[in-house]
């Protein structure tokens, strides 16, 4: 038995995986003294390394990190800064600086850039979200209906006062009224003298309607649950916003300002028309709009066809993979969780509107966290691998977990597994394999021993509760349970519904270490985060920022890295069991392939003076850093990280429409001595993301401490 015996007097947690969620429950239940008297918490991990989908790993000479895709932090994410500044103070009060400081780790990223194909070509739209000076991490909650409307129609009226899109408006169109007949109630009676009124002055007066529904919301605050003073709004947004389309629609077929433009003023316009008429603030408000998919909903409420499909709609999509079984022509957001996501990105961000990690989220994030709990003393049991839970018979708790030892350590105690190595500045970091020096008979196999594929199986021995456990977190990813928890399975209809209903996606990522800066490659627009481009890889994050972590030599240092992520089609319905060892090798040629095409076809409209003279699609091969300078051509792109994030573990959290109401809640497992953690479970955040993942961590440590 490989299992430790713990003090009698305390409650024995064991929690089954070490990503976000499960490291955040950790950390809260060991967060005072007195918790961590009481618990004794016991991490389950497959594998050599902590972090989940935010894992990550140094390899070669360069010690290059390898990640799954893009990595960065909206400034909304509240919880994860919180925690983050909770664990580099308490490092600091240990004085262990090795890991740096918080404020080191964190690097502003305020640019969104877009790309859209317009009139047969690639655009760039870049859109700038001005820092505010918030310090990151403190709690806030979504504002009010008033003040939503009043933020919204101030950036829509502060773009349409600037110059170039103020030339747009004037053209000379008139505010395209109607005459309200016979009104009776007072803001019929509003919107007739608006009428009136309006159609007696000059096309300039249309952008007034958004400044009188802006006065209102700020003014009528106390009077917004009032049908009255919401139809008046209503009334003036619809208005202003069939004037602007009288003005910039057929314009927008030749001109990509006024396109983008009218693009603006129809998605604000219209979610806040939305929000208003379904009452999307109320309690239960988003719950109720699950229903839609968010291009559904937005065409509900009257947004155009080229609004609902446009590229800051699109990159929405892209952010978090939102397609069901990967396949970009099935988009499938839930316009409640999707909603509620975006607003609280834009109007709840501190600092700035995302931020970069010097170090990456594994060494930036997870590798001090890690260390803070081994302080603390919770007990990490690295290469064992959860495989079962099993049920009381009368359904009530869980009486045993069955536990994959993967290895054996050299040390004999299973607890003893050392992970990080050490770059030359000193910093500890996580490899990207086990260090074999501490493992009896090291195993050698193709996934590694981190993959739910890997064809290495250790023994395997029973947990029992009352004995090695008394209360279990399952922090593991929602696909896993079909494996895992098919007993709960069977014992209970919502463990069904969730697993029947939840959907992921499989995800791919291409890694490019490339001589010159982005701006010797022809990049224009600084620092940003882009989306919207050639599917799958959509998705591009300049992590320059990166160059400083790693330690390749002088004539080999990069200028710049390029990161593209999106969805990955082609899985099947229902993903194969652990023994299909083949499926991730079978997947990375799907991805490898869609790695060539991008690079032969699709990086001269992005990075042009990175192109080859021969092929101004096409990526110059000898741009790629290579270590070994006889490798030439197209052969250098085997040198670069082409990775396929398939399967259970690896596969991204969807928030598919309809399936709200199939989220358990952390405490509704429906066993009375087990939590669920993950960015699956109902924790009002619902995106896949690590601050969804880190909410639920926390609630599942509230709600074992809360049964006592």
């Amino acid at each position: 038995m490989s299992a430790a015996a713990t003090p009698a007097t305390k409650t024995k947690v064991a929690i089954l995986g070490g990503g976000p969620a499960g490291l955040a429950a950790a950390f809260s239940l060991t967060a005072t003294k007195e918790l961590r008297d009481r618990y004794d918490v016991t991490i389950y991990q497959a594998g050599w390394r902590v972090g989940g989908k935010c894992g990550q790993g140094r390899r070669g000479p360069a010690n290059r990190i390898e990640i799954n895709g893009t990595h960065y932090l909206f400034g909304a994410y509240d919880a994860a800064f919180a925690l983050a500044r909770e664990i580099f103070e308490e490092l600091a009060e240990a004085g262990d600086d090795r890991f740096g400081s918080f404020d080191s780790q964190f690097l502003p990223c305020n640019v969104i850039a877009l790309k859209e194909f317009f009139n047969g070509n690639w655009e760039t739209w870049a859109i700038k979200v001005p820092g505010n000076g918030k310090p990151p991490g403190t709690a806030s909650e979504l504002p009010s209906l008033g003040n939503t409307i009043h933020t919204v129609l101030g950036w829509v009226i502060d773009h349409g006062s600037a110059k170039g899109n103020a030339d747009l408006l004037a053209t000379g169109a008139p505010v395209d009224v109607p005459n309200a007949n016979a009104p009776h109630d007072w803001w019929h009676r509003v919107g007739d003298f608006l009428g009136r009124e309006l159609r007696s002055l000059e096309h300039h007066v249309g952008l007034e309607l958004l400044h009188i529904a802006r006065e209102l919301a700020e003014k009528l605050e106390d009077e917004l649950h009032n049908p009255g003073v919401r139809n008046a709004i209503v009334w003036l947004l619809s208005h202003f916003r069939s004037w602007a389309w009288s003005l910039l629609g057929d314009l927008s077929q030749r001109s990509i300002d006024a396109r983008r433009f009218w693009q603006l003023i129809d998605i604000a316009t219209t979610v806040l028309i939305g929000m208003i008429e379904d009452d999307v603030l109320a309690p239960g408000g988003f719950d109720r709009i699950d229903q839609y998919d968010f291009r559904e909903w937005l065409t509900k409420w009257g947004a155009s066809k080229s609004t609902v499909w446009s590229s800051p709609i699109t990159t929405w999509y892209n952010a978090i993979a939102a397609y069901a079984t990967g396949d970009i022509d099935s988009p499938n957001m839930s316009a409640g969780m999707g909603l509620r996501g975006m607003l609280r990105l834009g109007l709840t961000y501190k600092g700035a509107f995302s931020f970069q990690l010097s170090y990456e989220v594994g060494d930036s994030i997870i590798a001090p966290m890690y260390q803070v709990l081994k302080n603390r003393g919770v007990q990490f049991l690295y290469f064992h691998r959860a495989r079962d839970l099993t049920p009381s018979a009368d359904g009530t708790t869980i009486d045993s977990i069955t536990v994959e030892q993967q290895v054996t350590l050299k040390s004999g105690d299973p607890a003893s597994y050392e992970p990080f190595m050490k770059l030359p500045n000193g910093r500890p970091v996580w490899p990207d394999a086990f260090l074999a020096d501490q493992v009896n008979d090291p195993p050698t196999c193709e996934p590694d021993l981190l993959s739910f594929y890997t064809p290495h199986v250790g023994k395997s021995f029973e947990l029992r509760r009352g004995e090695h456990f008394d209360t279990v977190v399952y922090a593991l990813p929602v696909a896993t349970t079909r494996w895992y928890c098919s007993k709960l399975i069977g014992q209970k209809q919502p463990w069904r519904d969730m697993v029947d209903n939840l959907g992921t996606t499989e995800t791919q990522s291409l890694r490019l270490w490339l001589r010159p800066t982005v701006e010797q490659m022809g990049w224009t627009y600084g620092q940003a985060v882009l989306s919207g481009y050639y599917q799958p890889l959509a998705t591009w994050e300049n992590a320059a920022q990166l160059v400083a972590a790693e330690t390749w030599p002088k004539d080999r240092t990069p200028g710049g890295i390029a990161t593209l992520f999106g969805a990955f089609g082609g899985a099947p319905t229902q993903y194969p069991g652990p023994e299909d060892s083949g499926y991730p090798a079978q997947r990375q040629t799907l991805a490898g392939q869609h790695a060539v095409r991008f690079c032969r076809s699709f990086v001269g409209p992005l990075w042009p003076s990175a192109a080859h003279p021969s092929n101004p699609v096409g990526l110059d091969w000898e741009e790629l850093v290579a270590l070994d300078d006889g490798i030439r051509g197209e052969s250098r792109l085997a040198t670069q990280s082409s990775r396929a994030n398939v399967g259970p573990v690896e596969a991204y959290t969807q928030i598919h429409k309809g399936t709200l109401k199939y989220r358990l809640r952390a405490d509704e497992s429906g066993y009375a001595n087990l939590l669920l953690a993950g960015d699956w479970v109902r924790n009002g955040y619902e995106l896949g993301s690590v601050e969804g993942a880190i909410l639920a961590g926390q609630q599942a440590a509230s709600a074992v401490v809360k049964k006592g």
